[in-house]
């Protein structure tokens, strides 16, 4: 028995879609470090990239920062209004959208603190965390299955030279796993 056809047509309000999100953190303790830098990428179920140029926000951090903090927080609550209008954009309709990435409960740690929680508040409640497709993958699947895993630097391409470069690389690696995975039979 084969499974029906997904739909091609993107849904009404925004149900269905991947909200791709990757930061870059001062560390891994949402409640003592900071949001950085944040890239959005928006995909259809079918993971078909809805705007090539995605959403790319720097909270930029001045070495005086406590003597400042008032230049700190705008520059902050700017970057989460305009992630929070972004995914509007493609999503309006609230907890229609899951969060996606790679690792992305970390991610989410860090945008449950505001000035971000209006962002995870828009979204669905679950999520799609492809390193747990990838962990199940090698616990579950044949060999050349995993064995077919692209590395991140073959699945980015060969112009990606420190991670910190660019954070979109990252959401195109997660994409790529996801795509891999929906592409595998899995009867």
């Amino acid at each position: 028995m084969s499974a029906a056809p997904v739909a091609s047509t993107m849904p009404s309000g925004g149900d269905g879609l991947l909200v791709w999100i990757d930061c870059e953190m001062t560390g891994l303790d949402p409640t003592t470090d900071e949001i950085l830098e944040i890239h959005c990428q928006i995909t259809s179920p079918t993971l078909e990239p809805l705007d090539p140029a995605g959403y790319t926000a720097t909270v930029h951090v001045p070495a005086a920062r406590l003597d400042r903090m008032s230049e700190w927080c705008r520059t902050t609550h700017a970057a989460a209004a305009g992630l929070l209008a972004y995914v509007r954009r493609f999503a309006p309709e609230p907890r229609s959208a899951l969060l996606a990435g790679n690792t992305v409960h970390m991610d989410k740690m860090f945008l449950m603190q505001e000035p971000y929680r209006p962002v995870i508040d828009h979204l669905h409640y679950r999520i799609l965390d492809v390193s747990a497709i990838k962990e199940a993958a090698k616990r579950w699947c044949p060999a050349d299955v995993v064995a077919g895993v692209p590395a991140k630097r073959v699945a980015i391409g060969p112009r990606m030279t420190s991670w910190r470069a660019s954070r979109r690389p990252g959401i195109t690696w997660s994409v790529c796993l996801a795509r891999q995975a929906k592409s595998h039979d899995h009867r």
